[in-house]
């Protein structure tokens, strides 16, 4: 059941989110009716682990249609645009940040094979199966402090259609051995769809502006955005801040007078030593590290190869600056992970990831700000604001999301204990329920339709009337 009688702290996380936005536009602030619809629907969220109005109507016995629903989603004027900067500014507020490291990753969302209104669709590699799938891929920036971790920024990303129609053109030409003077030209980048390390800057670049008195340690990514320009646009944006990168183990370096692949520098030269991994108890690695000419950025990098016990092979970390020690850029690189344990429980628990039906660019971008909210306002969940204050592991989405259920569900008991007549109030709920969870038709039986039917034809009973089954 949906219900926010008995879950007060996100009516004070909502006025929380109101002052900021005032601060940032005064006119642009919550109304009583935009923050009543948006406790129902983090609520909603939580109980039904979607995003989907009609879901969210049927579980509150419809407090809200799904027409009224998707209304105010849509209609009732909310300024989505500043409602995650506004939530960062009331969770920085509220816990005394003042800085941390930024972390960048990406991650693909399945979505139906036929969709045509679901917008920034495309074909994906799946990793996986190694076949394709139509899906959306979404860029996120995510900001680890020694307190929280939360989703700062994000951005949609896909390719060019030209860019990819001319690829698998071009690929077909040089399949049949046509020379690169004979196949078309590269077609020139189209700044409507800019690749997933111009997006990157994009976020850390309105991170800055938005909150520039945050001390940024370090910038951490994968090896999709270890090139050149990241770096240099990294530098630019924060001069001070050690960019960590990782190499693919096929990256040219310049080693002993000739260009090799990183994988055969450290060959033989690694130590064993033990470092701690994200603040928990330290692991055995084994390391090397050198200050290399990398061919694709260009200049001198310091390159660390990295082993974990227990793995074959090794990984290859960049680093921008070469003032720290090899084994802290391999403790603060741990923190990378984190991002994925975010993009882990935000699939699984704030409703986008397992289902969204809002349709086109707007609907899909205030979709991803509704889920966000809802990852943010379980930081203001009293059990995590104890936990955060007395500096104690804080507890995990899943657990709070199912206790937030236990609790939604058990406000409706108490809504009918403490009525005049409970019996009457029970028996009103029952049939609510009877109204909202009606039986729907399965089309996986048959009971109810003609089942099809074979005849042979005449001809055909004639021709084969003297013959043997071939399985006799």
């Amino acid at each position: 059941m949906i219900s926010t009688k008995k879950i007060e702290f996100v009516h004070g996380f909502l006025e929380e989110l109101d002052q900021a936005l005032r601060v940032l536009n005064p006119k642009k602030g919550l109304t009583f009716y935009q923050k009543n619809w948006l406790a129902f629907c983090l609520v909603g969220i939580w109980v039904t682990n979607s995003l989907c109005w009609s879901r969210f109507s049927r579980y509150s016995l419809g407090t809200y249609t799904a027409a009224a629903s998707c209304w105010m989603f849509r209609r009732s004027g909310i300024f989505w645009e500043a409602l995650l900067l506004a939530s960062t500014n009331a969770i920085i507020k509220k816990y005394s940040i003042t800085g941390g490291d930024l972390v960048i990753d990406d991650t693909d969302n399945p979505r139906s094979k036929s969709t045509s209104r679901i917008s920034q669709v495309y074909k994906i590699y799946d990793k996986k199966t190694g076949g394709y799938f139509m899906g959306q891929t979404i860029v996120f920036l995510v900001l680890v402090t020694d307190k929280v971790t939360i989703p700062v920024g994000f951005k949609f990303y896909q390719p060019d259609p030209k860019k990819t129609a001319w690829t698998k053109n071009d690929n077909k030409l040089k399949k049949v051995g046509t020379p690169k003077s004979k196949r078309p030209p590269v077609p020139t980048l189209d700044p409507a769809f800019p690749n997933k390390i111009k997006i990157a800057i994009h976020l850390i670049e309105k991170f800055k502006k938005n909150f520039p008195t945050l001390k940024i340690r370090a910038i951490i990514a994968d090896a999709a955005y270890s090139s050149a320009y990241f770096f240099e646009e990294i530098k630019r944006i924060y001069p001070e801040t050690q960019v960590i990168t990782q190499l693919k183990s096929s990256q040219s370096v310049f080693f002993e007078n000739k260009m090799v692949p990183v994988c055969t520098v450290f060959e033989g030269k690694s130590q064993k030593c033990s470092v701690s991994i994200r603040g928990l108890e330290k692991k055995n690695i084994e390391i090397a590290f050198n200050t290399l000419k990398v061919k694709a950025h260009g200049k001198k990098r310091l390159v660390i190869a990295l082993k974990y016990e227990g793995e074959e092979n090794y990984r290859y970390l960049v680093v921008s600056k070469k003032l720290w020690k090899a084994t802290d850029v391999v403790s603060i690189y741990s923190l990378r992970w984190l991002v994925e344990v975010f993009i882990q429980d935000w699939k699984g628990y704030d409703g986008w990831g397992q289902l969204a039906m809002q349709r086109d660019v707007e609907g899909s971008f205030s979709g991803v700000i509704m889920s966000l909210l809802a990852n943010h306002c379980l930081l203001f969940h009293p059990k995590q604001v104890y936990r955060i204050e007395n500096k104690l592991p804080l507890c995990t989405v899943g657990s709070l999301r199912e206790s937030l259920k236990n609790e939604s569900i058990l406000s409706c008991f108490y809504e009918i204990l403490i009525s005049d007549s409970p019996m009457d109030k029970f028996l009103s709920m029952q049939k609510e329920f009877e109204n909202h969870f009606k039986e729907r038709d399965s089309k996986k039986h048959f009971s109810g339709r003609e089942m099809p039917k074979v005849k042979r034809t005449r001809s055909y009973k004639k021709r084969t009337e003297n013959l043997e089954p071939a399985y006799a």
